[in-house]
């Protein structure tokens, strides 16, 4: 990798560096760099390093290096000689010293709840919500609350783009998010006169199949793929409601999908969470069954 850095050259910007531990499919993590580069991208030399697979998002003017192991990570870091790296999720397990000053950026609350990690001293630490749960190692490091933030001209009121009632559940289609609790709520709940819509899938686990095969014969659900980004208002446009049945154990720091939703017009109904309420105030319909929910 020695010659690798001359790839990329610098033209005079500040490097920078976002080290993601998941896949860039779909997640608010990612929808949130997303949206980062999307406005800010052009300032630096941008890079995203991730072990998983690329996704839907567009990521504006930056270079992705997906698939890679953790080796590669570290020597990747040490080649390019970031001016900043900004580390979402760390963990003890995928921590990584460099000799670069860090931003730490912190997306799920299990993590919060956790200690800190002890391998760098990062310059500042970021999350979208404030809680009791959060341990207070976090509390002993530069620890900066930013709740969530969308852009109000793309997602605003407007006309609905279709006929009859849709009530929409964005994000992976994995168990964190559609608990298997909810699965079996929705095969005995009894039809009425809404559809309920899946919209968006994430790197393939197997949960996907398991879902999509329990609720395939159940007539008022659908599923949609991953949706790109530029295309999530008009989406939104096509429901009258969204849904957040996300498992209580996992939790949410915050939702992109509701904040939209809700600028765009629709109500929310979402599972009982300290993230979703500190983002999102008494506007959604809380609920802590799932068939409450329902």
């Amino acid at each position: 990798m020695e010659h690798l850095a001359e790839l990329w050259p610098r033209d005079g910007r500040p490097r920078l560096i976002h080290l993601m531990p998941w896949d860039l499919t779909v997640g608010g993590a990612q929808r949130m760099l997303d949206l980062w580069c999307s406005h800010q991208a052009y300032r630096w030399d941008t890079h995203i390093i991730t072990v998983g697979a690329r996704g839907p998002f567009e990521f504006t003017g930056a270079t992705i290096h997906s698939e890679l192991r953790t080796a590669q990570i570290r020597g990747l870091i040490e080649t390019l000689q970031p001016d900043l790296l900004v580390h979402h999720e760390p963990t003890e397990k995928n921590g990584i010293s460099s000799r670069c000053p860090q931003v730490w950026v912190l997306h799920c609350t299990n993590s919060l709840r956790a200690e800190s990690p002890k391998h760098v001293a990062p310059a500042a630490v970021f999350t979208n919500f404030d809680s009791h749960e959060i341990h207070s190692s976090w509390r002993e490091l530069p620890l900066k609350v930013l709740p969530l933030q969308i852009d109000t001209d793309e997602f605003r009121p407007g006309k609905r783009k279709h006929a009859g009632l849709v009530c929409g559940i964005v994000g992976r289609l994995h168990e964190d998010k559609i608990p298997r609790s909810f699965i079996d709520a929705l095969l005995a709940w009894q039809a009425g006169p809404w559809r309920l819509r899946f919209i968006g899938h994430g790197l393939d686990t197997g949960y996907q199949r398991f879902a999509s095969e329990q609720l395939a014969h159940v007539p008022w659900i659908d599923f949609s793929g991953d949706v790109p980004p530029a295309q999530m208002a008009s989406t939104l446009r096509r429901l009258d409601a969204l849904m957040i049945p996300t498992d209580a154990a996992h939790g949410e720091t915050g939702s992109y999908a509701a904040l939209e939703a809700m600028a765009t017009g629709l109500p929310v109904i979402a599972r009982d969470l300290h993230g979703l309420r500190y983002n999102c105030g008494d506007a959604p319909l809380y609920a802590n069954e799932d068939t409450e929910l329902l």
